[in-house]
């Protein structure tokens, strides 16, 4: 073999181009597909996390007689609740799950009736600015009653309508 052939052997500078910028179309591309399925992930991790809150409260009512009280954004503080939890999960992203028990007698309703939900929120005080939501029980068991005390915008933050939680 001369030098002569082994000098043609070689790529030249726009074949290498071509096929850096074809490496880098499909990185980015699967860059984008994995950031997309992590938030897919982090929404079914959510709900789950949710699910398991709402089994514990259903636990807690079949006891008791009603639901766990109200409390302040994150883990929840009662201990009769929490032995129905092994522990207060973690939401993803830095979110916190809230602990939402309101009673519906200051809308002149019926003192039982209640809604109970679990949301998921940005750790954001004093805003807490919510994700989504899972509702538990409402007035005659009617989920279009958690949205009662909301503005509409919220309606689409039902747990069904959000299938993401990006981490920003």
């Amino acid at each position: 073999m001369t030098l002569e052939d082994c000098m043609k052997r070689g790529f030249t500078l726009v074949e290498l181009v071509v096929v850096i910028a074809i490496v880098g179309i499909l990185g980015t591309a699967g860059l984008f597909s994995y950031q997309a399925s992590l938030g897919g992930a982090n929404f079914t991790r959510a709900y789950l996390d949710m699910k398991d809150i709402a089994k514990a409260a259903q636990s807690y009512y079949f006891e008791y007689g009603n639901y766990p009280d109200d409390v302040y954004p994150g883990p929840h503080t009662d201990a009769e609740f929490m032995k129905y939890l092994k522990e207060w999960p973690t939401a993803p992203c830095g979110y916190i799950y809230d602990w939402e028990n309101w009673s519906l007698a200051s809308q002149a309703v019926d003192d039982s009736d209640e809604i109970v939900r679990v949301s998921v929120r940005k750790n954001n005080p004093p805003t807490w600015t919510m994700k989504f939501y899972l509702c538990i029980n409402t007035k005659d068991n009617d989920p279009a009653e958690c949205n009662t005390w909301w503005p509409k915008a919220d309606a689409d933050m039902e747990l069904t309508s959000d299938k993401k939680l990006t981490c920003d």
